[in-house]
């Protein structure tokens, strides 16, 4: 069971989001 690379770039882009906010 390994994370999906598509997964961990989501959920960046979303930490970054939510920080930019």
């Amino acid at each position: 069971m390994r994370p999906r690379r598509e997964e961990f770039c989501c959920i960046l882009m979303r930490s970054q989001r939510e920080r930019s906010v």
